[in-house]
């Protein structure tokens, strides 16, 4: 999780592993859930970003991956 945010660790321990759980539940195979969270995550931002905004979050969002790998 980033060092600065308006959530709490424990709201963000809490989506997370909501998130986990039900691809567990699923048994979910690791390329359909990166599919499935992909998917969310365009359908998060279409929803919460006006089109203009849409492609800079998901830029920035990429961006956090990547780093989060290092």
């Amino acid at each position: 999780m980033a060092q600065s945010s308006k959530y709490t660790e424990d709201d963000f321990s809490k989506a997370v592993n909501a998130i986990n759980i039900a691809l567990e539940a699923q048994d979910t195979p690791t390329d359909l859930a990166l599919m499935a969270l992909g998917e969310a995550v365009i359908l998060q931002v279409k929803k919460a970003y006006d089109k203009p905004s849409q492609e800079k979050v998901i830029e920035q969002f990429t961006l956090a991956l990547k780093s989060a790998l290092k």
